[in-house]
Parts: structure tokens; C-alpha cells; sequence
């Protein structure tokens, strides 16, 4: 059971990784990104970013209660859209050839190019959060857990208030 529900809660990230990580092409237009209004997934962003070494680190040697390795990476999106890139999540990360790789986690919203199952190639410098699983618990997805925090208690679903137990 415990499993099911962590199961749910990874698919959630997938869910959160289209809410809000954008970057506004038009500032005419109402749509307003997160970052503009919010300089805080700015901050977890560049701590993302600081953190790759230990992401690395584990990825590439993980222990066995470390899994479930993702990162959020931003891609461009389609032209004549009001955003310039959105954030996905990947999972399945691999290092081959001296290039990243991963599995498109997310339903893209704004790319008609990309789809959930792709393996697409990355650079790790560009990432905007990461996260893995160990021991049950989620190391880092910063952008999940704040997104999470900032929603009301009233408005959260029970799969995202059992999501927020799950970060160390």
C-alpha cells in the first residue's frame, strides 16, 4: 500500500510540473509566470542547481534505497504560444556518451513536438529542480514541495497533503 501511494504521489510531481514553470514571451497578455511573481522558485531553481554534484553523485552510484531519479528541465515551446520555455519533469535519467538523457514524465502543454514517454537528451546545467527517492523519502523537488506549501490545506487533494509527508 505504502508503495502505491508513493507511486501516486511521483505521479503528482508529473502533475506539478506543468503548473506555473514558465517563462512569458508576451507581457501584454494576462498570463503572468511564476517566476515573475515569484522569486522564490528563482532561488530553488539556482539551489537546484548548486545541489547537481550530490544528484550526480547518487545517480551515478545509488544506494540501494535510492530510486526514482528526475529531473525538471526547461524546453522551449511552440512558437506564437505566450511562453518561451516550460518546465518538465524527466525520469529515467541516463549518462551516456557524455550526455544526459531522460523520459518525459509530464503531459507538455505548451509543445506539440513532445510527448509523456519520449527520451529526450538534456543538459544537466539547465535544470530547474531535481529529486530522488531514498529510504521512502523525497530528496530534493523543492519546486513540488514549496508549490505544495503555498497551496491552502483546504485545497489540497489527499494526494498531495500524503505527497508533502513524503519530503525529508
Amino acid at each position: 500500500m505504502k508503495a502505491l501511494g508513493i507511486a501516486a504521489a511521483i505521479a503528482a510531481a508529473g502533475l506539478l510540473g506543468a503548473c506555473g514553470y514558465t517563462t512569458e514571451k508576451n507581457y501584454r497578455d494576462p498570463v503572468v509566470s511564476a517566476e515573475q511573481i515569484d522569486s522564490e522558485l528563482v532561488s530553488i531553481r539556482e539551489a537546484a542547481r548548486e545541489g547537481l554534484p550530490e544528484f550526480i553523485r547518487q545517480l551515478q552510484a545509488p544506494e540501494k534505497d535510492e530510486y526514482n531519479f528526475q529531473v525538471k528541465y526547461p524546453f522551449e515551446t511552440d512558437p506564437g504560444g505566450n511562453f518561451l520555455s516550460e518546465h518538465i519533469w524527466l525520469r529515467d535519467i541516463s549518462f551516456e556518451n557524455n550526455k544526459f538523457s531522460g523520459v518525459v514524465s509530464n503531459v507538455p502543454l505548451y509543445i506539440s513536438g513532445l510527448s509523456i514517454g519520449d527520451r529526450v537528451p538534456f543538459y544537466i546545467d539547465d535544470i530547474s529542480d531535481w529529486m530522488y527517492m531514498k529510504d521512502g523519502k523525497i530528496r530534493g523537488g523543492l519546486s513540488i514541495k514549496y508549490l505544495l506549501e503555498k497551496t491552502p490545506p483546504m485545497d489540497r487533494d489527499e494526494t498531495a497533503a500524503a505527497y508533502l509527508e513524503l519530503f525529508e
